[in-house]
């Protein structure tokens, strides 16, 4: 994720920190230092240690059913895991998902025992001076716990319990039935929330989360469509095969012309039968923006993405389109490059894709 850096690996984990995350820190803690109170700062930096815990209690489980966990990032939303696939099969998902939760209701009582041995000794400590109730932060922290593990199981994506949810339904129907019914209900929940908060009129705090669930909900769905629609295709049926290549020693004046005269946005720059770097329109315009065209492609060129095989699943590749992903990936053979995946040309095979199956499913019927 762009703006995040590496601040601790667990359990083979990488641990990232988002910049926005360090920036709600300072506020809160000069806020508080302002009133000559940590309090709240301490308070913070528990809830997203405990963030941090709620979602390795997801990875570690991911990891025993060989899920590649790819990082875990710190928001001031909370944690993200990011894995490398979400598994299909009910039983996993279910306790991938809950495994979460868990770990807060785990960590809740755990705070309250330490609240009870804490307070009492604490008001003759000098250091604690800072904290208007050294007790009050695991109190508070023992109830964020609680309140965490229950809000994380409303059956809604993007939550823990709209997946476990979804794993509930998929041992009884086929998955992407199941995901179309948890989050027709995730939905409908966002809408009354957002119905209750309108009418309190106090409370838009209500109306944010329903706005947050109703597009969780609704990306979730999108992405199990879309990894049905492309179910079984290889990279070879979506690949651009017109294409043009860039050399190590072409000019930028090469590239604007071979981007003008054509559709084609991305270009793999290739030496021999190797892809050793491409020179995107992005890259290309920034470049020509403050440096001129005078430069050459090898100075200026990106690393070239991983490339894939044409008969990897489709399926598997889609998510290196992501946020903050790639925009064109080399498809290399056995005779070396023979096509390029970009975005634009993938989601045109998935509409097409699309379009036939529902031709098909009205023929059906």
């Amino acid at each position: 994720m762009p703006w995040s850096f590496q601040i601790a690996r667990a359990f083979g984990i990488p641990i990232r920190l988002h910049v926005t995350f360090l920036l709600l820190l300072g506020w809160i803690a000069f806020a508080g230092i302002s009133r000559g109170d940590l309090t709240q700062t301490l308070v913070a930096l528990g809830l997203f240690t405990c963030v941090v815990a709620h979602e390795l209690g997801h990875s570690v489980v991911a990891q025993r059913y060989g899920v590649h966990v790819v990082d875990i990032t710190l928001l001031p939303i909370g944690g993200v895991a990011r894995m490398a696939a979400v598994p299909k099969d009910p039983h996993q998902e279910f306790w991938i998902s809950i495994a979460g939760p868990l770990v807060n209701f785990a960590l809740a009582p755990l705070f309250m025992i330490l609240h009870q041995i804490v307070e009492p000794a604490s008001g003759g400590l000098p250091w604690m001076a800072v904290l208007a109730s050294p007790g009050w932060v695991l109190l508070k922290l023992a109830m964020l716990n609680l309140s965490l593990g229950l809000f994380n199981l409303i059956p809604a994506f993007p939550m823990d319990g709209g997946r476990i949810l979804r794993a509930l339904l998929a041992q009884r129907m086929p998955y992407e039935r199941a995901t179309r019914y948890a989050t027709g209900l995730g939905q409908f929940l966002a809408f009354l929330l957002a119905l209750v908060g309108l009418l309190l009129q106090s409370s838009p705090m209500l109306v944010f989360v329903a706005l947050f669930i109703f597009i969780g909900a609704g990306e979730e769905g999108v992405r199990v469509q879309t990894h049905a629609v492309i179910e079984g295709a290889a990279v070879r049926e979506a690949m651009v095969t017109t294409y043009v290549t860039l050399r190590r020693g072409d000019t930028l004046n090469t590239a604007v012309e071979l981007l003008l005269a054509g559709a084609q946005q991305d270009f793999p720059v290739v030496e021999g039968d190797d892809v050793v770097g491409v020179l995107t329109r992005r890259r290309l315009l920034e470049v020509l923006s403050h440096q001129g065209n005078d430069r050459y492609v090898s100075e200026v060129m990106e690393p070239a993405p991983e490339p894939v095989g044409p008969e990897e699943p489709l399926e598997d590749v889609m998510d290196q389109f992501g946020p903050g992903g790639v925009g064109v990936i080399p498809v290399v053979g056995p005779d070396g490059l023979c096509g390029l995946l970009t975005k634009e040309n993938a989601v045109e095979f998935i509409l097409v894709r699309a379009a036939l199956r529902r031709n098909q499913e009205r023929t059906a019927a």
